[in-house]
């Protein structure tokens, strides 16, 4: 099969440097063996990724690449990925590597398969770089972990108060087997808080880790969660607070 990573990224840039705008994904089949970084090199941003839901098929075989890798050195800030299906191979990275930090961005009607046991599908690591996510939105689509995962499905390390206002909807996620599948905490010590974060309307499927671990949460809303499948096999808590 025929290598896009190259014929992705160029597009990616080209909206980059146009100021904004949408990169549309016909239905097909797409290989890449390198991260497609959104780096816009600059606070602004509104770049869209857009495809036609499972019809658009994104399958990362590099080795220890990440699926989409944003900026490590600006935030992105309102911009989207919609209505595709990202694959990364059991030897590949994240499927999504948040990097530097996120504003008002949207992730929609996403269909995430992650096949390396050790890699997460969301990842941000933001105790040394960067900062956090902000007024994100997460909404629909299907999330599915490997068999055997060692990793949380997202996971999310902060320092400070720096995972704030984002909201979770109408999510179905899979197969998270050690940890919970949603797991944010921060390295930061003392009255620190994480606030105004909401989770509603979740299927957790099949998820022996437990569903949630949340540390030094504040003002937090999670409402009509699902827990299916796991046989009572659980080796966590289902929703886990600690710190607060």
């Amino acid at each position: 099969a025929v290598d896009d990573t190259a014929s992705i990224q160029a597009a990616i840039n080209a909206v980059v440097a146009a100021g904004g705008g949408e990169v549309y994904f016909p239905r097909g089949t797409y290989k890449i063996s390198d991260s497609l970084v959104m780096n816009t090199g600059t606070f602004y941003s509104g770049v869209t990724l857009n495809g036609e839901c499972h019809n658009t098929v994104i399958t990362q075989v590099g080795v220890g690449k990440d699926g989409i890798k944003f900026s490590t050195s600006y935030y992105l800030q309102n911009s989207h990925i919609k209505n595709i299906k990202l694959v990364c191979a059991a030897n590949a990275g994240h499927c999504i590597n948040i990097g530097y930090g996120i504003v008002g961005c949207s992730f929609d009607n996403l269909e995430l398969i992650q096949d390396n046991p050790a890699k997460a599908i969301f990842y941000g690591d933001f105790t040394t770089i960067g900062d956090g996510i902000y007024d994100t939105k997460f909404r629909g689509g299907l999330w599915q972990c490997a068999a055997g995962s060692t990793e949380a499905g997202f996971r999310i390390k902060v320092k400070g108060t720096t995972f704030n206002e984002n909201t979770f909807d109408n999510i179905r996620v899979f197969d998270c087997k050690t940890i919970q599948f949603f797991h944010i905490t921060t390295a930061a010590s003392g009255p620190i808080w994480l606030v105004n974060n909401s989770w509603k309307n979740i299927n957790i499927e099949r998820c022996t880790g437990g569903g949630f671990y949340f540390d030094s949460a504040k003002n937090w809303n999670i409402s009509n969660i699902s827990f299916w499948d796991a046989g009572g096999a659980y080796v966590n808590h289902l929703i886990h607070m600690v710190a607060g």
